[in-house]
């Protein structure tokens, strides 16, 4: 594993979305959409290796928890893992590591890993990935030197979008364990905007999304900038962090994107078949016969306005089949990088946990605290 410490205009929609098109949004100053670096969010950057196929790798982001090593006063890590959604990478979660981080105090140990997926292949390949990629690294030096080599982490799952069809089918129909290695142990899956009914509905703006973006950009501040005026996402201070992964090129021949996202499209509307169904009926299968045990996780749903849940879901929610979150109308987010942050008010969209960061934090946090085993934050609770 290496470690490394470390504007146009078109009438457009983002991924997913029920709202509007945004043709009234000023595009930002390019002066003010330069790249910002993922040392600000995550301590570590790394490449980690796949432990079925080793001619494969991936690129992740992990924010360690405030204190060092697990003791009889500082539990075991908790582990989040975040999946990104179609044409997105790990940096999208940037701002919700560094708000998980600073909602810590002394006694708890929270980590936080944004992985990098290639998802345009079957649900069950893209499944099969995050566990190799998080089992690859539970064996790296950044883990095992902070954590041990014991008994792994209890891990929550946090998936946008599409993100969460796959956090939702792991938790669901979990994929055959990779030899070697003990489940994953799966307490919660936390989804952010994602309705089958809506989604489905939706599929059509989202294949004029993939085929409408801009093929290249002169530099990556027009790209910030372009991505910004179209609400993907609405935080400024996110798509400095977000949007120049998405790119390869130089400023003197341009930036394309790195990822076809037409060609992951044609996967979506099978991804997101029964996906408000499956949210609510994790596996209750345990032991070896599975790589992911799901047996007590808890689900999540937070969604930026209640408008896009389904039938599904609203009567789930009423029956206490999961936990539901929405930021207030008036939300006013707290900034997380005060010395890059513009200060510019922007409304919570699709991209929730880069609109509302620190909310978004404090609500897994909340659920940490409630749900993670018999550790100290349980106590505390």
């Amino acid at each position: 594993m290496s470690l490394d410490r470390t504007a146009c205009s078109s009438t457009f929609r983002t991924p997913f979305s029920k709202s509007r098109p945004r043709t009234d949004r000023r595009a930002p100053e390019i002066s003010s959409c330069t790249p910002l670096d993922s040392s600000l969010c995550f301590r570590y950057r790394l490449t980690i290796p796949s432990l079925r196929d080793r001619t494969r790798s991936t690129h992740a982001y992990y924010s360690p928890p405030p204190t060092s090593r697990p003791s009889p006063s500082h539990p075991a890590c908790t582990l989040v893992v975040c999946v990104h959604g179609a044409g997105g990478c790990g940096m999208s979660f940037g701002l919700m590591a560094a708000g998980v981080l600073g909602l810590q105090d002394c006694e708890e140990r929270v980590g936080v890993l944004a992985v990098d997926l290639a998802l345009d292949r079957s649900l069950d390949g893209v499944c099969g990935d995050v566990v190799d990629w998080v089992h690859g690294f539970l064996g790296s030096s950044v883990w095992v030197s902070s954590e041990g080599d014991g008994e792994g982490p209890e891990v929550v799952l946090v998936g946008h979008s599409v993100g969460g069809c796959v956090t939702t089918h792991l938790c669901h129909s979990p994929p055959p364990p990779i030899p070697h290695t003990k489940p994953l142990q799966v307490i919660g899956n936390i989804v952010i905007d994602m309705a089958e009914a809506t989604a489905t509905a939706a599929i059509t703006n989202s294949l004029h999304h993939a085929k409408s973006r801009p093929k290249s950009f002169p530099s990556q501040g027009h790209a910030v900038s372009w991505h910004v005026a179209h609400g993907i996402p609405n935080s400024l201070t996110s798509a400095r962090l977000s949007v120049p992964p998405l790119l390869e090129g130089s400023d003197g021949d341009g930036f394309r994107f790195r990822c076809d996202l037409g060609g992951s499209a044609r996967f979506w509307e099978g991804w997101i078949e029964g996906v408000s169904e499956k949210f609510q009926n994790p596996s209750r299968e345990r032991g070896g016969k599975v790589g992911v045990d799901a047996s007590r996780a808890a689900a999540v749903l937070i969604l930026p306005t209640t408008s896009t849940l389904d039938t599904s879901l609203t009567i789930g929610q009423m029956g206490g089949r999961f936990q539901l979150c929405v930021p207030p109308a008036n939300h006013v987010e707290i900034p997380l990088l005060p010395h890059h942050d513009t200060g510019e008010p922007h409304a919570v969209g699709h991209f929730v946990h880069e609109d509302a960061p620190h909310w978004v934090a404090s609500q897994l946090m909340t659920f940490i605290r409630r749900h993670a085993g018999l550790s100290a934050m349980m106590m505390k609770y």
